[in-house]
């Protein structure tokens, strides 16, 4: 009897190929060597993977739905513990500032003046983003005609707005950001348009189940059977 073949069947999750030796026979299974997913084998060489049923992801921390005659809303509010933290440095941070230039006066050489400017342009900034954590809300509003990514009530970059009718599917990408101190993930979930290219319209996602959670409403408000995306994030 021969061993059922691989050939040409591709991983569900992030559409690579499947080899000879990812195929487990004796249970039916096979397993990709790249995002390490199950899917079963039906073992005919015309056959595709048979992707299991994907769980519903249950609603995330600081979120919140409404899905009415309007259409869907989902609010995601930024803050977390860890803005609390960051506001105390940026007490210590611009105070800092605030004396060294009370001391030096407006008498002092140019260079004390201009020393510290850089130092000036960061507290302003962290400022701004801890100022935005704890009061912005980010809204995607799926309606008949589009979807809408907003964030308020501080202005925040990616915001967008897209025809429904030109979104053929969700998926979600993790962000790798390395850094001296270690790496971290954030999550995104982006639209495939129906001429091929792709928009992203949420980043910055804490936890996978967020960006999963966005992609499933939206994908159901839409009417969009889900699909496989090569390098979408694994379920």
């Amino acid at each position: 009897m021969s061993t059922p073949t691989t050939q040409a069947l591709t991983c569900p999750q992030c559409g690579s190929s499947y080899r000879a030796e990812d195929l487990d026979a004796a249970r039916g299974v096979l397993t990709c060597r790249y995002c390490r997913s199950l899917t079963l084998f039906r073992g005919t060489p015309a056959s595709d993977p048979v992707q299991r049923p994907r769980p519903a992801v249950e609603l995330p921390r600081r979120f919140t739905v409404e899905d009415g005659l309007q259409g869907l809303v989902i609010r995601r509010r930024w803050f977390q513990p860890s803005f609390v933290f960051l506001a105390g440095f940026c007490v210590i941070w611009n105070g800092f500032l605030f004396a060294w230039y009370s001391f030096a006066g407006p008498e002092a050489p140019l260079l004390v003046l201009v020393f510290p400017a850089l130092h000036v342009a960061l507290g302003l900034g962290l400022t701004y983003f801890t100022l935005a954590g704890f009061l912005n809300t980010t809204t995607i509003q799926v309606g008949a005609d589009s979807i809408q990514v907003r964030h308020a009530p501080l202005p925040w970059p990616g915001v967008a707005h897209i025809p429904a009718m030109r979104v053929t599917q969700l998926f979600c990408k993790e962000r790798i950001h390395r850094g001296k101190n270690g790496s971290r993930s954030t999550y995104e979930v982006w639209a495939v348009l129906d001429d091929g290219p792709t928009k992203k319209l949420v980043s910055g996602l804490d936890e996978p189940d967020q960006a999963l959670f966005v992609e499933q409403r939206v994908e159901k408000a839409l009417g969009l059977a889900d699909r496989p995306m090569p390098g979408e994030l694994p379920r």
